[in-house]
């Protein structure tokens, strides 16, 4: 008779394990099920109503902004025409050699009746060398999301382009998964 309640005990232990795990496996899937509509969705929104409008996303990868945009903080950046552009205002412009910088305008002029813009960085001592004209003017910053810069560029990264679609797709899986069992397991009962 001992022998019986030991193999009892152990059957019970199993159906026990297996329940536990279902059950975590569930929590699982529906906090990142959660994670994907509260988070990723409205990101995805905004980027697609961005994207729409014609603003630029620009990841700031310098302390020269810093406090004001410390590094991996994410600016979103607006277009506008360079006559609306107003001193005192973080503006994104790119340099004679193809770079994108945020810095802030500190005083407009003109060329040949055309807008031109001294720039510094918060964080910098001094002016940047020379001025942006109007052609190179970008647009101003609109919105700064300090640190997802950093997710943003791990999203597009060779990993993140695999992983991105790959984690709800593993999502929708895991939860056919579970839900199949559970279904296979009413059946039995029946």
């Amino acid at each position: 008779r001992g022998g019986d309640g030991s193999a009892h005990v152990a059957v019970q232990l199993r159906r026990l394990r297996r329940l536990v795990m279902r059950a975590l496996a569930r929590a699982v899937v529906g906090v990142l099920t959660l994670a994907t509509a509260f988070v990723i969705v409205p990101i995805a929104t905004f980027s697609m109503y961005g994207l729409l409008s014609g603003w630029r996303f620009h990841t700031v990868t310098t302390n020269s902004m810093e406090p004001t945009y410390p590094v991996g903080s994410l600016v979103v950046i607006e277009p506008v025409k360079a006559t609306a552009v107003r001193a005192g205002e973080a503006v994104s412009f790119v340099t004679p050699g193809g770079t994108a910088v945020v810095h802030r305008v500190v005083k407009i002029g003109k060329v040949e009746g055309a807008p031109i813009f001294f720039t510094r960085g918060d964080g910098n001592d001094a002016n940047d060398e020379g001025y942006v004209t109007a052609a190179r003017m970008r647009g101003r910053v609109r919105v700064n999301m300090p640190v997802v810069g950093r997710y943003s560029n791990a999203a597009t990264s060779t990993t993140g382009r695999v992983l991105l679609p790959g984690v709800p797709l593993a999502l929708l899986a895991v939860q056919s998964l579970v839900s199949g069992s559970r279904s296979r397991r009413t059946d039995a009962l029946r």
